[in-house]
């Protein structure tokens, strides 16, 4: 009898006490386990894993000095404790993976820079995927933010059209056509088998035809909603007229020739099509051989294109055009956009780039333009686009243009109106805000003259290699740069905000200036000196000013600062920040939850695949992990301590853990009382011992019975070419017990969380178990075998009393899947604990 105690723990309230154990107590009457439904996208989770991915835009040092970042839990200066700590620079960003408990929503964050200089902020966890962006003073926002800032995320356009066999004329046919006639299938599937026949399908209502001859002429084809028509990888047939006058198929293998064609159903290509004009009109259209036109192309309906289009004029009017990254179209004109088109194959267009009314084109791949374009709608662009032409026109106030990739113009005027933000690399001729916004969040190259008449944000790098003209605000944002040739004309202002900026003049000439300079900026101009009244404070003009050099910015400015604190082994963590400042092998600790405090507890039922009588007292263990990285932050060895505070029950209950890495990658190994590593696996496997009766004697369950002595267990073993941290992370890792009772294979593991090597999966489904693909280890009724609780010791239920009459809040945190009570383990406040119903040795 087992009590429901740690069911208790693991949050479920318990129904029945087990006979397994020899206590003549009765039980106590509760809710019945399976009266708490648990939604079926619960995980059963007192903690959540947050991925970070933290990156720098300090410039005051060179782009690969690492600066240390630490996370804690709880404000530091407040007594907050520390769960991460890495090296990141202004070239590689730090990620890593932690635990986080579920009601915690902001974590902080110290950056410490090469000069030993520090500070902290706070970071709220609005997501498991965190990204931001840290300056010299302030986390400023999110590094898609910066990147980014307000632009539509893009991923590559990924199709994947079916490949079709072709078919043959050998089977399947229930007419074969062996001359010229005229053909009424009626419904039936009849086969072209004589080379050279010509066939009117004027009749023809319903049916399939298949073209397996070669020179076969179709006169007067109507596809109907119920006709199918094949060309065999041996046809080749000459289409006179046809016509879609309904939602009919054809599909293409061999080679086809049109006068005009106008499709409605379903096109499929896989061989070669030679017409006139092509419209697809509506239905889908799938092409993944060749189609050439010596007229022009319109698409209404889907168009998916894996292989090769080429025609004159190319007009795009459907919802959604596709061409994948191995497609490619040719355009001997022009292409006008109307509706939607991803690209992300090759597109080469030898005229002009046309867009009307509120077109949407999105390109992952490479577009060659040799004209003008003409821009409206939006345009987001995470590839390749060139354009040879004498203007690009923004000029729709309602227009935007997202560069996340590299946008090349270099011959040509670009004119923007609307909303044009810069990602990442984009390069022209003149370039003019007319009005609008330009954000440039990456880096602007402009060969000749830059005209400001709008809003211009800069966040990363513009250099002009003309003539500027400002006659609004140019705002430069955390060590942006903008260099000119010469300004010609200062009407507006020149504002800096956050990290000191530059605005820096290579040759002056004699511009007017009657704007002004202001904020956190440098004025550098070497060749003229302006008037005190130009400038908000007297500091601003100067050149004495570092901007380092970046993906974004490949010039930079000055003379990087030298780190001014000591680096005893030279990993490049200097001794301030390093934890081992003496080994260039180590450099920082990173410590799993109340690592000083306790760790956590894990509380395990061992009568899988019976459900049992789940008190979840079977095996209480507490848990804490140190985990030592590199200035790389990669794992070089990993410290853990166990320790078995209660087994209540009469099998012979193992522990282990595993966890992710190779076994052959786990050296030096040490273990106390009797834990060692487990041969046979592919990843590293720790057992702790394996036969918990052996060590305690008693349950540590039932109040007034001896207090068995809990046993502790360390570890400690280094990692040979260590994964990174985000990968790795810190967390639980993959606790379970084993009843030896049974045998070795009968494993026990966390909800979701797969079996070792030499666990017995031939059990899954058996039983009470319903295991799936997706949640290993989960009842038919969605309970788990285990629970986690970020606390240690957990102060569990004496037995036969339930968690539900323990924690009183136990069920809500169940039944809302985990977004109620999120601390119902270790919130006292009235309400969430009967505390006469804990167990204590007292």
């Amino acid at each position: 009898m087992k009590i429901k105690l740690l069911l208790t723990l693991l949050g479920i309230s318990i129904f029945a006490l087990s006979c397994k154990k020899n206590s003549s107590v009765d039980v106590i009457a509760n809710e019945d386990i399976n009266a708490i439904v648990a939604p079926s996208n619960f995980k059963w989770q007192t903690a959540r894993d947050v991925t970070f991915t933290m990156g720098i835009h300090d410039a005051r040092f060179p782009n690969s000095t690492l600066h240390v970042l630490e996370i804690f839990i709880g404000d530091p200066a407040t007594g907050g404790k520390s769960i991460a700590k890495g090296a990141v620079s202004l070239i590689t960003s730090y990620k890593f993976k932690a635990e986080i408990p579920a009601p915690v929503e902001e974590v902080y964050v110290t950056k410490t820079a090469p000069d030993g200089s520090k500070f902290t902020d706070k970071v709220i966890l609005n997501s498991t995927d965190i990204s931001i962006s840290i300056g010299s003073t302030a986390i400023t926002q999110s590094i898609s933010a910066i990147k980014f800032n307000n632009s539509k995320s893009l991923s590559a356009v990924k199709l994947n059209i079916p490949t079709e066999t072709s078919p043959d004329c050998n089977t399947g046919c229930d007419i074969e056509i062996t001359k010229s006639s005229s053909v009424n299938l009626n419904g039936k599937t009849a086969c072209v088998t004589q080379d050279g026949v010509t066939l009117d399908m004027s009749k023809t209502k319903s049916g399939t035809l298949r073209i397996c001859a070669k020179n076969v002429i179709i006169d007067e084809l109507k596809i109907t909603d119920n006709i199918t028509i094949i060309v065999a990888s041996t046809g080749n047939v000459m289409f006179r007229s046809a016509t879609w006058t309904g939602n009919g198929v054809f599909k293409n293998f061999g080679t086809s020739a049109f006068y005009t064609f106008e499709s409605k159903g379903t096109f499929y290509n896989a061989g070669t099509i030679n017409t006139g004009d092509i419209t697809v009109e509506s239905g889908t259209f799938s092409n993944i051989a060749t189609i050439n036109t010596t007229g022009n192309a319109k698409i209404k309906g889907t168009f998916e294109n894996t292989g090769s289009l080429n025609t004159k004029d190319l007009t795009m009017e459907s919802s959604l055009a596709k061409v994948n990254s191995s497609g490619n179209i040719t355009l001997a004109n022009n292409i006008n956009l109307t509706g939607t088109f991803e690209n992300s194959g090759n597109l080469i267009i030898k005229g002009f780039y046309n867009s009307n009314s509120n077109p949407t084109f999105t390109n992952s791949g490479i577009v060659t333009i040799a004209n003008n374009m003409t821009i409206a709608g939006t345009l987001t662009n995470s590839g390749t686009i060139t354009s040879g032409g004498g203007s690009i026109s923004i000029n729709n106030s309602s227009t935007e243009l997202t560069n996340n990739g590299v946008f090349t113009a270099s011959s040509a005027r670009m004119t923007t109106q609307g909303t044009v933000i810069n990602g990442g690399s984009m390069t022209s001729n003149y370039f003019t805000v007319n009005s609008g916004t330009f954000t440039n969040n990456c880096k602007l190259i402009v060969n000749l003259d830059f005209i400001n008449t709008g809003t211009v944000s800069n966040y990363s790098y513009i250099q002009v290699g003309g003539d500027s003209y400002i006659q609004k605000n140019l705002t430069l944002y955390n060590g942006a740069m903008f260099q000119t040739k010469s300004l010609q004309s200062l009407d507006g202002k020149v504002i800096g905000v956050g990290n000191t900026s530059l605005f820096r003049v290579t040759n002056q000439g004699n511009g007017s200036v009657n704007g002004s300079f202001e904020g956190t900026l440098k004025y550098c101009d070497a060749n003229r000196t302006l008037t005190a009244d130009k400038f908000s404070d007297k500091n601003i003009q100067g050149c004495d000013i570092y901007i380092a050099k970046t993906n974004c910015n490949p010039q930079g400015y000055g003379t990087a600062p030298a780190p001014i604190e000591k680096d005893s082994d030279n990993d490049g963590i200097i001794d301030l920040m390093d934890n081992y400042p003496n080994d260039p092998t180590r450099a920082f600790n990173n410590q799993s939850l109340n690592y000083l405090d306790g760790g956590s507890t894990i509380a395990f039922e061992d009568s899988w695949p019976k459900q049992g009588d789940y008190d979840l007292n079977d095996a209480v263990i507490t848990y804490r992990y140190l985990v030592i990285t590199n200035a790389s932050n990669k794992v070089v060895q990993i410290k853990a301590d166990y320790k078995l505070i209660a087994s209540g029950g009469n099998n012979a209950v193992g522990a282990g853990i595993q966890f992710n890495i190779p076994s052959v990658k786990a050296k030096n190994f040490t273990g106390t009382n009797g834990a060692s590593l487990e041969n046979g696996q592919d990843s590293i496997v720790v057992i702790l011992f394996k036969n918990s009766r052996d060590i305690q004697k008693s349950w540590n369950t039932i109040p007034g019975e001896s207090v068995a002595e809990a046993k502790d267990f360390s570890i400690s073993f280094d990692i040979t070419d260590g994964p990174a941290m985000d990968s790795f992370g810190i967390g639980t890792y993959n606790p379970f017990i084993f009843n030896n009772s049974i045998g070795r294979s009968h494993e026990t593991h966390l909800f979701g969380k797969h079996p070792t090597k030499l666990g017995n999966t031939s059990l899954f489904g058996k039983e009470d178990d319903g295991s799936t693909g997706t949640k290993y280890y989960s009842t038919k009724s969605g309970l788990p075998w285990a629970l986690t609780v970020p606390t240690a010791p957990f102060k569990y239920p004496i037995e036969k009393i339930s968690i539900t009459a323990t924690y009183l809040r136990f069920a809500d945190w169940v039944t809302s899947s985990g977004t109620s009570s999120k601390d119902w383990y270790n919130n006292t406040s009235t309400g969430y604990l009967n505390s006469k119903n804990i167990y204590t040795t007292k």
